[in-house]
């Protein structure tokens, strides 16, 4: 299982976002001004400037520090989201900001005094939407999924200097500059497929298998594309041990497990082809690949550097 390194690269990785993050810190003479925004339960209309945001998935909890959004509360990914925010991310939440753990807590966010909520599909209905929109503007993405999802870091980023009233467009292309560098830094890997996947118990997989998944996209910025699942419907699918062997073709495999257990990705990456490089996550990086943000990309490119040949 790959580990996270010792302070120094800890401290590179910051200071990469850190230097992403900057253009964006500049407020636009749009802020004041009545925005709308898209939702997932009808448009969103923001007005005034926003200086309490509540983030209620890990994604957008990336994508609204590296736009330098007032962060007040959040919520992280994973059982009852018990996990804690992404080492990339300690050095930018401010350390007042609230984790919401547990089950979703209407009362609590409303104490937070948001005038900005921002989650996904999977925890939010549009009941508790129209719960929430009492409490402030609420934006809910239109393609979250548990897990994976589809949409896109570009226009995430967008909805998120929309909602702020910010030009985002330094930021994104700084970070479209670095995935441009990462891709000719690694020309073989241009036409290769890829595969990501995440072991849980029972010995079974659960990989990405849409190339309408927001990883399938980062990734195919990178000149991959992901390896076939024959029979495979919706954004992800399930495999047993035996119909893993699939994966065996794909170029990189990225790999990890719910139970944060070298064996059982072991069980999945046996076997593969020494020239094809494999890629062990620990949990928060795996979902930052499964869900790329503008805060992970730095981080995702500096791990794909270290596995793909130059």
């Amino acid at each position: 299982m790959l580990r996270w390194r010792a302070a120094i690269v800890v401290a590179v990785l910051a200071a990469l976002i850190g230097a992403c993050a900057a253009p964006s810190q500049s407020a636009d003479p749009s802020e004041g001004r009545p925005r709308v925004v898209s939702s997932a339960y009808g448009p969103v209309t923001i007005t005034g400037s926003v200086h309490r945001v509540v983030a209620l998935s890990a994604d957008w909890l990336g994508t609204m520090l590296a736009v330098g959004a007032p962060v007040v509360g959040y919520r992280t990914d994973g059982p009852a989201s018990s996990m804690p925010a992404a080492p990339w991310l300690q050095n930018t939440l401010p350390d007042s900001a609230v984790r919401l753990t547990g089950e979703l807590d209407t009362a609590r966010i409303a104490a937070l005094r948001p005038d900005l909520i921002v989650a996904p599909t999977w925890l939010v209905t549009r009941a508790i939407g129209d719960r929430l929109a009492e409490l402030a503007p609420t934006v809910v993405g239109d393609d979250s999924g548990v897990g994976t999802r589809s949409g896109s870091w570009e226009r995430d980023l967008a909805t998120a200097g929309t909602a702020l009233g910010r030009d985002v467009g330094p930021l994104r292309d700084s970070l479209d500059n670095q995935i441009r560098a990462t891709a000719a830094a690694h020309p073989d890997a241009a036409g290769k497929t890829f595969a990501i996947g995440v072991a849980g118990g029972g010995g079974q997989l659960a990989v990405t298998s849409s190339p309408d998944a927001s990883t399938a996209k980062f990734l195919g910025a990178l000149g991959l594309h992901l390896v076939e699942i024959p029979g495979a419907t919706g954004l992800r699918t399930i495999l047993s041990a035996e119909n893993a062997r699939i994966l065996d073709s794909a170029y990189l495999l990225i790999m990890g497990s719910t139970t944060a257990t070298s064996a059982t990705v072991r069980t999945f990456t046996a076997g593969r082809p020494p020239t094809s490089p494999t890629l062990e996550a620990d949990l928060p990086l795996l979902n930052a690949f499964n869900i790329p943000d503008a805060s992970s990309i730095p981080v995702l490119l500096h791990h794909l550097d270290d596995v793909l040949p130059a």
